[in-house]
């Protein structure tokens, strides 16, 4: 059969982390829009965040045993170059299986495999990187990619392969505000009226954010009319409202759940958020036009959320506060001054809309199936 005539097929690789899955997911449901015909497998690690997410979405999912470095735990990273070794075996069998046209990482450890599998049976592949200081993956493999496709122009000059790269934008999984504010807050029971804060860590909670927040919610519920809608990570979740239980006025004004499936009904029903800075949250923030308070991931890669954050905070976007610098004074003081000028609140979500890049998705999609189609060629 020629196989020409055969539906696009492309396996997108990445997870392990929401900053690095929803990428992906944004692009694929946007490759789904595009070529409704195309055939889409997502390939991703066993114990990331994709296992739960990506069935939600419907598409076909193939895990590996890979796992990623962990921070001072040698004897478990003793294990990680078998398993990813392990992982690309694994990976060159499901090519094989399913014969993509073109493989897309977005990065990560879960990303890997895949790709040096594609890399290794001579498929095209692409790179989506999301943050200004590439990830591992991009930095060893971009000189042997397609394309590359960047979320700044800073990237540029740590690639090995720059003359591949093109700065496209951060792809999030929505374009625009499609909620109302009320409706948005009816999804979550949240008040009509009054401002509301969302906090929220990254996929898997932040447990500093979640232990000053806790420390601060006392004065923050007497100084402020603000309810809080508050994803505190689904292994803080029952010890958080334990506390919560026993405090005043937290049971009307505090919205505690462990993880938030419909980001953009959050987005749309706050007016500010209190985050960590990763580019694929800071991309959505803009997309959104959210005002923020970040607070940087102290021990990423080259320290690369604080520039991020900081790039949103020259821009008017957003207000940071290091990791090292956060006290629930602090924190409190913040907040309070924040939520008391609503016309700040205002300037800083234009400020964050102008940055915004919302068809990201779509247009590296495009250029996706472009590197498809070649291969049929």
């Amino acid at each position: 059969m020629d196989d020409r005539t055969q539906p696009v097929r492309i396996i997108v690789a990445g997870g392990g982390t929401g900053g690095h899955l929803f990428p992906a997911l944004a692009i694929a449901e946007a490759l789904r829009r595009l070529e409704p015909a195309c055939e889409i497998l997502f390939c991703g690690a066993d114990r990331g965040i994709e296992s739960e997410q990506v069935p939600k979405r419907g598409f076909p999912l193939v895990t590996l045993p890979v796992r990623g470095l962990r921070r001072g735990r040698i004897w478990e990273n003793l294990r990680v170059p078998a398993d990813f070794l392990r992982s690309v075996v694994l990976a060159i069998r499901s090519l094989r299986r399913f014969r993509p046209d073109v493989v897309l990482g977005t990065g990560g450890y879960s990303s890997a495999p895949a790709v040096v599998a594609a890399m290794l049976s001579g498929v095209p592949f692409v790179l989506q990187e999301q943050n200004s200081w590439p990830g591992l993956v991009t930095r060893r493999l971009s000189r042997w990619a397609r394309e590359v496709y960047l979320s700044f122009e800073d990237s540029l000059r740590h690639l090995r392969g720059p003359s591949r790269a093109v700065v496209m934008g951060n792809p999030v999984r929505f374009q625009s505000r499609k909620l109302s504010r009320a409706e948005a807050r009816s999804i979550f029971g949240l008040p009509p009226e009054g401002p509301v804060v969302l906090v929220f860590g990254g996929s898997q909670g932040a447990r500093r954010i979640n232990e000053v927040l806790l420390e601060a919610l006392p004065s923050l519920l007497a100084e402020t009319n603000a309810s809080w809608l508050w994803a505190t990570g689904p292994r803080h979740v029952e010890g958080i409202r334990q506390r919560l239980d026993a405090m005043p006025k937290a049971s009307e004004r505090v919205y505690v759940l462990p993880f938030i499936d419909h980001m953009e009904a959050a987005y749309c029903a706050c007016d500010l958020a209190v985050c960590r800075s990763g580019a694929t949250t800071l991309a959505e923030l803009a997309v959104m036009g959210v005002p923020s308070l970040l607070i940087p991931f102290p021990f990423a890669a080259e320290d690369h959320q604080s520039r991020n954050a900081q790039t949103m905070a020259a821009k008017g976007a957003a207000v940071v506060i290091r990791e090292n610098e956060l006290t629930p004074t602090r924190l409190t003081a913040t907040l309070v001054e924040l939520l008391n000028q609503p016309d700040r609140l205002r300037q800083m979500a234009r400020a964050a809309s102008e940055l915004a890049r919302p068809r990201a998705a779509e247009e590296i999609a495009r250029r996706i199936l472009a590197v498809a189609r070649e291969r049929k060629a």
